[in-house]
């Protein structure tokens, strides 16, 4: 396949468009397609891009079929590939010139590939379309567009809940567990888009009909309490809506922040790990200039320590503590606790609860960490409290599980210091368990409490799972399970209630750190050295804590300290 590919100019920024001429029979039938590659450059600035970038998912690379260059070569295309040819030349153009990054791009040149890379972003966002391939259509995403194409003149969300639309929302969040929703490369490229169209083979809708409809899956289709969060239809609608915020982000600032991405990056896929950081360059923030240029020959965990040492030791905030530690991690890894392992699936999603609750615990960034020889992060801290007790995890969709959590979490106020009233502990139970944010992610208001009165009488008045219907309409039971579904509630000995991931255990920390938004557990490392005049520690994760959420004043007796995470 390497001799298709002419070398581009080592000079500027070149790509290849791929021009593809449709003949067809004095019928108007397609008789054959003739392509030729053309040599572009980015720099460019007058009229002469005009193509068509394609966003899909890869499949698998088998070729199917061929397609003929003009210089009597050939093109072999996958599947995915070969259908979405077809469904170009049968929108009945008698020509277009498309960027699909596994035809234009010599795939077998990890020089050129590390290269095309660094152009994605001027890639996507100068084509004059970029057109979201979906895959082949069946019935059942043709029933999804039918009804997305009946919205498209009606007033979200006002024009929309009634039960026939609660119908086709449904078979939209069916169709949301194809493999494009959980793809990495596709957030950039949609988000650079200025001209998004989606497509289901010759079904087409405009990117922002799309986007209504995955919002008002969230409002108005009560059936999501019956599926996991490893469904491909949740998985789905999850990406997807983090795409859309991402988007809306940077079409409002210019830019994202690479923490931002990085935690986008826990919920998609990628055939080539090292995408989860490369992907974004197009996208985050120009100051991530530090970061590691795409180079797909060095190790996977390189890329991701480098990542997290240039945002952590260069960057303007140590947000990306967020997203590391063991509770990130499904199984070990080589990688230290300080640095994101974002190859572990995970759904919890800190920055995005800490833009709308506006939370801030650390402050202000007194001083950069700094590493420590071999691989250990140097970092302030401030230690707030000791983990006493801890409740077995919640779970949202199964009501024997949430049962024995919540009536451990009720017990625990017995055994808090002071004289909490019943009331006060389950107003921290109440805004624990939803972050103090609804079903929106803007914050809850007091109704918000009665939901969750309802919520806990329900509860403790159910007998058997059938019973989880019965609350599915709840804006409290909808809101938990993305929260805190396979958290654990804790309690410090100074009495604040918090929720924190399933590995916290009893005789953790909680530590605040100067320069990151969210509250820390660490634990004491046991393999800590006696010759290390530092406390070492291991980071298990981010954490919420009733009250503390909004910052506090740090008093005189309570300095920074250093610490060495491992």
């Amino acid at each position: 396949m390497d001799a298709v590919y002419e070398p581009l100019p080592l000079e500027g920024n070149h790509i290849r468009l791929l021009e593809v001429k449709v003949r067809r029979s004095f019928l108007g039938l397609v008789r054959e397609l003739v392509c030729n590659f053309r040599v572009v450059s980015l720099d460019d600035n007058d009229n002469t891009l005009k193509y068509t970038a394609l966003s899909y998912a890869w499949d698998d690379p088998t070729p199917v079929r061929k397609i003929q260059l003009a210089n009597g070569r050939s093109l072999p295309l996958s599947r995915t590939l070969s259908n979405l040819i077809d469904s170009l030349q049968r929108q009945g153009e008698d020509s277009f010139t498309i960027w699909v990054d596994a035809l234009c791009i010599n795939q077998n040149d990890l020089i050129e590939k590390a290269s095309q890379v660094r152009m994605m972003g001027d890639v996507y966002s100068k084509a004059k379309q970029v057109l979201v391939w979906l895959g082949a259509s069946t019935p059942q995403s043709k029933r999804a567009f039918r009804f997305m194409s009946s919205k498209q003149g009606a007033s979200y969300p006002d024009d929309w809940g009634n039960e026939s639309d609660r119908a086709g929302l449904k078979e939209v969040f069916l169709f949301l567990d194809r493999p494009w929703f959980r793809r990495v490369w596709v957030i950039q490229e949609v988000i650079l888009g200025s001209n998004v169209l989606m497509a289901c083979g010759d079904d087409r809708i405009d990117f922002d009909i799309f986007r209504n409809c995955t919002f008002g899956i969230w409002l108005f289709l009560d059936t999501l309490n019956h599926y996991g969060a490893d469904n491909p239809s949740v998985r789905g609608l999850w990406c997807f809506n983090r795409m859309i915020h991402i988007r809306e982000t940077f079409q409002a600032d210019g830019a994202v922040g690479y923490e931002t991405c990085l935690e986008a990056a826990f919920h998609v896929e990628a055939t080539d790990p090292r995408d989860k950081v490369y992907a974004f360059r197009g996208i985050a923030h120009k100051d991530s200039s530090l970061l590691p240029e795409p180079d797909y020959a060095v190790p996977v965990e390189q890329v991701y320590r480098e990542t997290a040492e240039a945002l952590l030791c260069h960057g303007q905030s140590l947000d990306l503590l967020a997203l590391c530690g063991i509770a990130f991690r499904e199984h070990p890894s080589i990688l230290p606790t300080w640095a994101p392992d974002p190859g572990h699936p995970s759904f919890t999603e800190p920055f995005a609860m800490c833009d709308r609750g506006n939370w801030n615990v650390g402050g202000t960034l007194m001083r950069r960490p700094s590493i420590v020889p071999p691989n250990q992060l140097r970092l302030q801290v401030n230690f707030f409290g000791t983990v006493v007790e801890t409740c077995p995890t919640f779970d949202a969709y199964l009501v024997g599980h949430q049962q024995v959590a919540v009536r451990a979490a009720l017990a625990m106020r017995q055994r808090a210091p002071g004289n909490i009233s019943e009331a006060a502990w389950k107003d921290a139970i109440a805004v624990s368990m939803t972050f103090g944010l609804d079903v929106d992610d803007e914050p809850a208001g007091p109704e918000y409490r009665t939901f969750f009165e309802e919520w806990l009488q329900w509860l403790q008045s159910s007998t058997s799972q059938d019973d989880l219907d019965k609350i599915s309409g709840n804006k409290f039971q909808q809101t938990i399970g993305p929260r805190v579904d396979g958290w654990r509630a804790f309690m410090t000995q100074q009495g604040p209630f918090g929720i924190g991931p399933a590995e916290t255990r009893v005789g953790d920390a909680i530590y605040l750190v100067p320069g990151c938004r969210l509250p820390l557990v660490l634990r004491h490392d046991p393999d800590a050295s006696d010759t290390v005049p530092l406390p070492e520690k291991i980071l298990v994760g981010w954490c919420y804590v009733y009250g503390l959420m909004h910052g506090r004043d740090i008093s005189p007796g309570e300095p920074n300290t250093d610490i060495l995470l491992r």
